[in-house]
Parts: structure tokens; sequence; C-alpha cells
């Protein structure tokens, strides 16, 4: 009775579209739930607004974002042409008084995060309502992405309860906020990826059947451990802060700090990122800069341009902070000088606003141009120097303190971008200038290592696996005389609980040649291309694109006897007759790619076949021979590996220099 009776009386939801309407009713009704209040109406229009007044103790709700898209709605104290400046409106509208005694009226809304920190008047007065009429006890500011494939917009999730009438009558007449204490919450993951394909991250599944990825994942357990330890201390309050405000993944604002912010709800302002001995002073990035600006590219774009201007875009920023210049765009000269912003000088800072690599930052010192400029899809940050060093704010910018700051307000669907608001948004640690100086030039050190070794890398990459090495006097034979080729498959379907690492092409660096992505999946969730069994000694070989070079060889135990996509050709050696290693030595050559590019331009795809494999002939030295050649070819990719380590361990220290001496970790 009393399920019946929660059925009928106590749960209601409205629904605008049509089509959704009926499929919300027809699902509720397969679930044997057919009495809830499920209405067809619209929530924005003024009868909504009659009827939902103070109605209901608990609101959950997703609203729609985006500007309005409906002609007409309903009168409401603040007027925005936004779906999620009016739908905050009416769920706060809607919410009864709590009454004494009683578990609180309250509100879980998953929003658009704009509505945390846009400066407009509407969005500032509906922050001030909430705080003031409200008690907004937690926000969770989650990471972009979680929506898609439909959307990669950054939301938020609000926590917020209304107080008793009595408790408002008294706050309103000493001109009081209902909020006194708001608890930020950091959902960097929620144990997905944030790609359009959202796939589980390895280690991220829950319950107790390994195979089965249910939710909560990622942080969310600990976000709502943190929420309900936060509850019990607000409910029994201590003089200090509780242990688990870190500062990291969790902390706090008064409602003084946000009035001081002018109401910005912004998590990133009210973060106590200074925790050590020294305590900087941390300011927005507006205050340390001489101007913010972007540029521009002719009308018509620049593909056809082969000289003139450097145009720098996104694309030419390196993940080490420096500029790629190979597969340079220009600008003409007569266009160039027409630039009133984005013209590139020394000791500018440029980052990536918008698109996949959206915050990657680049610092400029000693310019290889004599002239150069950036395109629309980057900014260019001029510091003002007698507040801060460009090279210590390029430093924070690029540090992994500076990435979360920007891509914390990472904006949009599909890839998205930066806007300006990055300039109120992102906080800078200010040391004075001479402790600048003395950490920039600890860190230049570590940046000069990681270049040298850049060089060096790009050096042995480029080089490459000489051909000569594989010439001499014996015999080339087809591949099929020494390798079997896809010898195994299995349907993992046919084991739908038993658990497998799936390798598929974006598993594999192809620069390392290494597996650096791999995949748990269950065999009842494993998708089509998951068929090829691979194990230690067999070589994968992309067969889509394969003048990419997505190559690897099995040579970890933990692949062994595991999965691999369709995509690849899985190439067996025998081994009495031709060692793995030295096939797979073989496979990276310029001979063999080049084999394999001539039989993809053949193809109306950009793909080869098994058959195509079969054609192409390999070197068969005596295997002393062979072993000889592996024993060369190792020691140049050992030495590879020791480079990328170096570069690795310098990566390190300049975390670890930030850390203790800016960031107070």
């Amino acid at each position: 009775m009393l399920y019946r009776k929660l059925k009928e009386e106590s749960l209601y939801a409205v629904e605008k579209a049509p089509d959704v309407y009926k499929l919300a009713l027809m699902n509720m009704i397969l679930h044997n739930d057919g009495k809830s209040n499920l209405y067809e109406a619209d929530s924005l229009d003024n009868r909504a607004q009659v009827e939902h007044k103070e109605k209901y103790d608990v609101v959950l709700t997703n609203p729609p974002y985006g500007p309005l898209a409906q002609s007409r709605v309903g009168t409401f104290e603040f007027h925005a042409k936004r779906y999620e400046a009016l739908f905050i409106q009416h769920i706060m509208a809607a919410l009864k008084p709590s009454e004494p005694g009683k578990k609180r009226s309250r509100a879980v809304v998953i929003i658009l995060d704009k509505i945390l920190f846009d400066n407009s008047s509407v969005f500032k007065n509906i922050r001030m309502k909430l705080l003031r009429e409200f008690d907004l006890k937690a926000v969770f500011s989650m990471p972009a992405g979680i929506f898609q494939p439909y959307s990669g917009v950054k939301t938020t999730v609000l926590y917020f309860e209304k107080p008793t009438k009595e408790e408002w009558k008294e706050t309103k007449n000493q001109n009081a906020y209902t909020t006194k204490r708001v608890l930020f919450v950091d959902v960097k993951d929620d144990g997905f990826t944030l790609t359009t394909q959202r796939r589980p991250i390895n280690g991220a599944f829950q319950g107790d059947d390994p195979n089965i990825y249910e939710p909560p994942c990622g942080n969310l357990p600990k976000a709502v451990e943190v929420f309900r330890k936060w509850i019990d201390w607000l409910n029994a309050p201590t003089e200090n802060l509780p242990d688990f405000i870190d500062n990291d993944f969790c902390w706090t604002a008064t409602i003084e700090e946000i009035k001081a912010k002018d109401y910005n709800l912004n998590p990133g302002l009210y973060r106590k990122t200074i925790k050590g001995k020294q305590k900087w002073e941390v300011i927005p990035l507006k205050e340390v800069l001489l101007s913010l600006e972007t540029g521009r590219r002719p009308q018509g774009g620049v593909s056809n341009i082969n000289e003139g201007i450097p145009s720098i875009g996104g694309e030419h920023i390196d993940t080490d902070g420096s500029l790629k210049l190979d597969d340079m765009k220009y600008i003409p000269e007569e266009f160039f000088n027409t630039l009133t912003t984005g013209v590139i000088e020394d000791n500018n800072i440029l980052i990536v606003k918008d698109g996949a690599t959206t915050g990657k930052v680049a610092y400029i010192n000693n310019l290889p141009f004599e002239k150069a400029a950036v395109n629309e899809h980057v900014f260019l940050l001029k510091a003002d120097t007698e507040k801060i060093l460009p090279q210590f704010l390029f430093y924070i910018l690029y540090s992994e303190y500076g990435q979360n700051q920007i891509l914390m307000y990472k904006k949009g669907a599909a890839q998205g971008g930066i806007t300006r608001d990055i300039l109120d948004n992102i906080q800078i640690p200010l040391p004075p200038l001479p402790v600048q100086q003395e950490l920039v030039a600890r860190l230049d050190k570590q940046q000069a290592i990681i270049e040298q070794c850049n060089t060096m890398e790009k050096a042995i990459l480029e080089a490459g696996i000489d051909d000569s090495i594989f010439e001499g006097d014996w015999e080339w034979v087809e591949l099929p005389n020494v390798v079997e080729i896809n010898p195994e498959s299995i349907n993992p379907e046919n084991e739908p609980e038993k658990e497998f690492i799936y390798i598929d092409i974006s598993s594999v660096d192809n620069k390392t040649f290494t597996i650096t992505d791999y995949k748990f999946i269950s065999g009842k969730s494993a998708p089509s291309r998951a068929r090829r069994v691979v194990k230690i000694g067999d070589v994968l070989i992309s067969t889509v694109r394969p003048n990419l070079k997505s190559f690897c060889i099995i040579d970890d135990e933990r692949f062994n006897n595991q999965i691999c996509s369709t995509g690849f050709a899985v190439l067996r050696s025998k081994n009495e007759v031709i060692l793995p290693r030295f096939l797979f030595f073989y496979v990276l050559s310029d001979i063999f790619v080049s084999e394999l590019t001539k039989l993809m331009e053949k193809s109306q795809y950009p793909s080869i076949t098994q058959t195509d494999l079969s054609y192409i002939k390999v070197p068969l030295p005596p295997i002393e021979k062979q072993q000889e050649i592996v024993d060369f070819l190792n020691t140049q990719f050992e030495m590879l590996a020791n480079i990328r380590s170096l570069k690795e361990n310098a990566k390190k220290t300049i975390k670890m220099i930030l850390d203790r001496e800016v960031f107070g970790e």
C-alpha cells in the first residue's frame, strides 16, 4: 500500500516534448507503474509557475541548457533567453518551505556551469537569490564530456535546501543570507572516458562482478562520501573544518568570501591552492596581463598560400610548451600589416583556445621568424612584467594545476573551447619577482633537458631503421612462408562472463610502437571487432592507414592470449625460420611501409587486406644474423627509452619544484 501511495501521491514529473512524454509513459507502464503523476506540459509557462509554486519537498532535475528555443515563456523575476536561467528560478519557486522538525525541502540540479560565474546582471541576481533565500550546501564541478555523445558541455551539480518560513523571516529581517558556507567538490572523472565513445577507464568498474561496469565510478563514490561527511559536520560543526577538506578534491567558501567575489560561484576562486609554509597571494589571470589577444586569417583560409608570414595555430603548439614548425601555414604580408592583435613577440604565451587540444600552452623565446601571428584558434597573452615574469606565468599555466584551471572553463558541445572568461576565473599564485626569478632559473634547467631530449628523440626517429641493415646475400620470401597471418580468432560472446584485455588501433602509440591504452572488456560487452587472439611474440600491423605505422609487438605477458581488433593483421612468426623481433623491426622499416602504402593506394579505402599481405616479401637471413640485427636495433630502441625516461624525470622535477615552492604541496 505504501508503494502505491508513493506512486499516486508523491511522485510528479513534467515533460514538454510529446514523443518523449509518450516514451516515458510507456516505460513506466512496462515497469508496472502507470499511476505516477507524469504530465505533458511546459514547465516554463505562467500556468506552471502557479501550479508548481511551493509544491514539492524534493526536486531532482537535469533541465535543458542553452539559448531559449521557444518564443513564449512565463513571467520570471529575472528574465533571460537561456533555459538554465529560467529553470533554476522555476526550481527555487517549486520547493516548499521546510517544516520545523521534518527533513528539509531540497533540490539536486544538474545544470550548465555558466550559471556559476556568468557576469551578466541576470545570472548574478539569480545567484544572489539562491544564496540569500536558500541554503546552498554543495557545488559539484563535473568534467566536460559526461553527457557525450550527445553533448560535450561542462556541468555542475547544485544541492540546496529551503529554510522554514520562520527561518527565512528572521534572515530577511537581519538582511542576512541563508547560505553560510558552501562545499565545492572537483569531480575529475566518473570512471569513463570523456570522448564520444564513453568507454570504461581501466580499473574503474564497481560491484562484485568485475566484468560489469556499474556507476558510481571514478571520483563519484568519493564525492558522495565527502558530501555525506559534510552534511554530518554541518549538523554538528566544530571550530575547525574537517580533515577531508583537502583543498584538492574539495574545499569550502564562506558567504563573506563569496560576497567579496561579487557572488561568483566559480569553484576555482575559492580553492586554497597554497597549503605550504609559503603562502603567496593568488589573483585572477587578468591582473597579471597587459592583454589577451587572438588573431585571424584572410577570408577563404590559407590552404593555398605557400609563402608569407607564418600563421600559428593550435597544431603548431607542442605538448612540451614549444612550437612545432613543420607543416607551417602562412598569411600574406599585406594582410599581416592590417593586424592590430595577435602579432607574436618574444616572451608572449600562447594557449590553444578551442578544439581537441584546448589548453596546450607555449612560451615564445627567440622566435625563429622575423614576423608571425596567431590565428583565431589561439590566445596570445602578454604578461605585465612589473608583476610577473612571462616564463613564470608559462610554467604555472603549463603545470597540472594550470591545465586543470584552464580546462575547468572549457565550454561548448563537441570539442568545445575556452573564452575570455578565463581572465576572471583562472587564479595565479604570485610570489615576489625575486622568488619568481630564482624559480624560473631552476625550472629552465629542467626545460632545457626536455628540449634536448626532444631533439635527440626526433633525430633518432627521423633516421629510423636504415634499410641497408636488411640487405645482404640472403633469400627474400613471401610473408606466409615465415609467419601465420591472423592465425587464431574467437568470439568473446561465447564466454560472456570472462574478462579480456582488448587492444584496438587507438591503443597503440605510433611513435613508441607500444601498447599504451588497452581496455578491459567482458565477453558479453565485447565490440564486434574484438576477435583476434594475440600471443607473446605476435606482431600487430594496423591494416587501416598502415602508413601511420600503428604497429607493435606483443612482448608483455599481460597481453598473452588476449584479444585485438580485426583492424590489425596479426603476424605470428614461425620461430624456427624468423625471429619475432627481427620481423617487428622489419615491419617498421621504410621498405615494408612503402610496400603497404602502395597496396593501400590501390584501394578505394585506405586499407590493406590479408591477401595483400601475403604477396609482400621479407628478408630471411640466417637465424644468427637475424639475432645480430636484433641486438643492434635493440640498442637503438633502448636509447630511445632512456631518452624518454630522462625527459619524464625532468617533467617530474618541474612538477616537484612547483608543488613545493609555489603550490605548497
